[in-house]
């Protein structure tokens, strides 16, 4: 198996990562309807010379989520749970005004809104407790031993 990479022809099995990506693409991803959202626009701030001062190009996002038809009840809450820093009241706000246009401002607010909600009803796994291995506490102990040791042979020349 020259050059291939891989020692003694393991080949670790790529299907686990697969599945796993699968099913977070397979799970209901929420589209929120653009009748939903409530949106505004205004001059944007800083550089850009006459394009800044002449057009309306920041837009300002609004989405309430009480309000939604496509969220169930718990998906609602769990939302309201995780974006509280991100709300004023009932609703998640945005702005962007990052681009020269109101179009693509807006498309990026409304994606930032999507990409959010959907982290907030992705359940966070369960983290697995795990227990050292016998070899990494003994290497750890061996470790903090030699430490002691370099700091007591120092500690020796100062106290004569």
């Amino acid at each position: 198996m020259m050059g291939s990479g891989v020692e003694g022809g393991y080949r670790p099995d790529m299907s686990q990562s697969k599945a796993k990506a699968a099913e977070k693409e397979t799970r209901r991803r929420p589209q929120i309807p653009e009748s939903e959202f409530s949106i505004s626009f205004s001059r944007s701030s800083g550089a850009g010379g006459q394009n800044v001062n002449k057009r309306d190009t920041k837009a300002e996002v609004r989405w309430h989520v009480g309000n939604s038809s496509v969220l169930t009840a718990e998906e609602k809450e769990m939302v309201r749970k995780v974006l509280a820093h991100k709300m004023v009241g009932e609703e998640i706000q945005l702005q962007c005004q990052d681009l020269r246009t109101q179009l693509q401002n807006k498309s990026i607010c409304i994606k930032r809104i999507h990409e959010l909600v959907w982290d907030a009803i992705v359940p966070e796994k369960e983290r697995k407790e795990t227990k050292m291995s016998y070899g990494q506490k003994a290497a750890r102990l061996d470790n903090k031993t030699r430490e002691k040791r370099k700091k007591e042979e120092r500690r020796r020349g100062y106290d004569e």
